[in-house]
């Protein structure tokens, strides 16, 4: 549950981090 949470994690600051990347072009 912890590793998957993590994942989760992560998963949700690349989109935050790739969406106004993917806008601005």
């Amino acid at each position: 549950a912890y590793m998957f949470e993590e994942r989760q994690k992560q998963q949700r600051a690349i989109e935050k981090i790739s969406l106004p990347l993917n806008v601005s072009h």
